[in-house]
């Protein structure tokens, strides 16, 4: 997760960092979260981290990193090892060299591999999708118009199995932002059309960073204020 919290008695940064919690099983409660550390985080605000099997992570920062950085913020990706902690975390490259990462603010990387391994994001205000070629790179972006609006589209996550995509928008008037969901046959398809999740989810303040479980039975969110800290919430589905 990403929290500006203090890592420290006394401290003053107000950065956001990525923290981690982990729990003996998926039947026990999470343990207490603990800062990343570096060389993940930096001292500019490090967020939106997406864990992938094999101890990876891909997260955005905003630090700046001249001849590399891209915009506000830009995708990294990084491995841990067991035995010596976390790897330098790789820059996925910019629009102007094949990458992904474009001028504007990239948020809530998702990676999955159901028809072709594939990296969905929103950057600004929509949702694009970047695919990962045969040199081992993510190449350009592509905006993904079935899932995208006049409004914000953000933040999005999509299911194992490439099926179910769950996103953030603004695009219900009269509300903050909510989640949304799409589905599709086949890995492969167009999305259908968004549908919003209702009032057992959404509320009139700020619904945001969806994320499904693997099994895609479980979804966690942040909910908060308009403006201002958000917290944790799950919602689990039987089936």
């Amino acid at each position: 997760m990403a929290t500006n919290r203090p890592r420290f008695t006394g401290d003053l940064r107000t950065d956001l960092d990525i923290w981690v919690a982990r729990r003996a099983s998926t039947d026990d409660p999470w343990g207490a979260p603990e800062n990343l550390g570096e060389p993940v985080n930096s001292a500019s605000d490090d967020f939106c981290p997406t864990p992938v099997p094999g101890s990876g992570l891909f997260f955005v920062s905003r630090k700046v990193t001249p001849g590399v950085t891209c915009g506000m913020g830009d995708i990294y990706f990084a491995r841990e090892n067991k035995r010596h902690g976390w790897r330098e975390p790789q820059h996925l490259g910019c629009g102007t060299d094949g990458g992904p990462n474009g001028p504007l603010d990239e948020q809530g990387p998702s990676y999955f591999e159901a028809g072709g391994p594939q990296l969905y994001f929103s950057s600004g205000p929509d949702i694009y999708v970047s695919r990962l070629g045969d040199d081992g790179r993510f190449g350009p972006a592509s905006p993904v118009a079935e899932l995208n609006s006049a409004a914000p589209d953000v933040q999005p996550n999509v299911r194992k199995d490439g099926l179910e995509v769950v996103f953030a928008s603004a695009r219900k008037v009269g509300f903050g932002q909510d989640i949304w969901s799409a589905t599709r046959e086949e890995a492969g398809d167009p999305w259908s059309e968004p549908v919003n999740l209702g009032d057992k989810i959404n509320t009139p303040l700020n619904e945001t960073r969806p994320s499904l479980s693997r099994d895609g039975r479980t979804r966690y969110f942040g909910h908060g204020p308009l403006v201002g800290p958000a917290d944790i919430w799950v919602s689990k589905r039987a089936r």
